[in-house]
């Protein structure tokens, strides 16, 4: 899974979003894509029935065996990918989210869930900020958009509103997807907010 960029440029001193514009995302602003929640987990993959989790690996480390590289940084020259999860105490939580998707979701048609991306929630992951009694694989595909008005991205001052309309929301952000592929999010904590 690639990085997604933030709709806005990020000071890195004060660890934050400015109010200027991602001439990357311009197209959020213009009304292209659509708006869906951003699920507060970690990324992890189904590709041919088989599970990964996201891994980052540092510039001048080596690659697990295994590894399906994604994007490589150019600013930092780390590296993002995929690695299979392991049967094992460090993916039990993975393969938790992966049964329960299999038997809820699956379970007549006799298949493992499809080839996607996914986001892995539940009560042992980020201290379950979704609030959910066992683990879940939501699929980024599905995650559903917001209902109108949804997200104030093409009013004049989109910053303050944007901030505005996450304060009084309890998720962790928005992620914009256009047609073409493209993908960017905002994130409360972009803004300075607690969840």
């Amino acid at each position: 899974m690639k990085k997604i960029p933030c709709i806005f440029k990020i000071d890195h001193v004060n660890h934050c979003t400015t109010s200027i514009i991602n001439p990357e995302c311009q197209w959020v602003f213009d009304g292209e894509g659509i708006a869906q929640r951003k699920w507060d987990g970690t990324a992890c993959r189904i590709l041919d029935g088989k599970l990964y989790k996201r891994r980052q690996v540092k510039k001048g480390k080596a690659s697990p065996v295994e590894f399906l590289l994604c994007e490589t940084d150019p600013n930092t020259g780390n590296s993002f990918g995929w690695v299979p999860c392991v049967i094992g105490p460090e993916d039990k939580w993975h393969w938790e989210g992966f049964d329960n998707a299999c038997r809820g979701l699956f379970l007549e048609l006799g298949e493992a869930p499809e080839n996607g991306t996914y986001e892995l929630c539940g009560p042992q992951i980020n201290g379950n900020p979704e609030k959910l009694e066992e683990h879940a694989l939501i699929n980024h595909s599905l995650a559903g958009g917001f209902p109108h008005p949804g997200p104030p991205v093409t009013v004049s001052f989109p910053h303050m509103a944007l901030k505005s309309w996450l304060f009084y929301r309890d998720i962790e952000g928005i992620v914009f997807k256009h047609p073409d592929g493209r993908m960017a999010k905002i994130r409360k904590t972009d803004f300075g907010l607690e969840r």
